[in-house]
């Protein structure tokens, strides 16, 4: 119980999470040998210690795939930016070519009509 109440107000005390702050601070479990003497006996002190040293390398681990987790993850918001722009721009280019073409249709029909101009007044003379 003691090295309980110990560990339980560390953890309290060094939460991780500050004003602002969304990462999260995993920290290893510490518990002082006299703690845990004084709680379970000496026959004890040995399984805690190596049951505390398999927890440490738990949250290393855990840790260690929460740091690549969010590096590959900053790598995929980067790509959908570069997709989002490359999107933008194609769209912007789209707009360009449907009004050049517009454009083109509208001097088609001016000079469709020109020619069928010219070709009546041939036909007349």
């Amino acid at each position: 119980r003691v090295a309980f109440s110990r560990l339980k107000s560390e953890v309290l005390m060094n939460d991780g999470m500050e004003a602002g702050n969304t990462a999260l601070k995993i920290l290893p479990v510490r518990v002082a040998p006299s703690a845990v003497s004084a709680s379970c006996g000496p026959s004890s002190t040995s399984s805690i210690a190596s049951a505390t040293e398999e927890q440490n390398a738990a949250i290393a681990e855990i840790s260690r795939s929460a740091q690549e987790t969010a590096s590959i993850t900053a790598g995929v918001l980067n790509s959908v930016g570069q997709m989002a722009d490359g999107a933008s721009k194609t769209g912007q280019a789209s707009k360009q070519v449907l009004e050049v073409s517009s454009g083109l249709y509208q001097q088609a029909d001016q000079l469709k009509a020109q020619v069928a101009g010219f070709v009546s007044s041939v036909r007349q003379s």
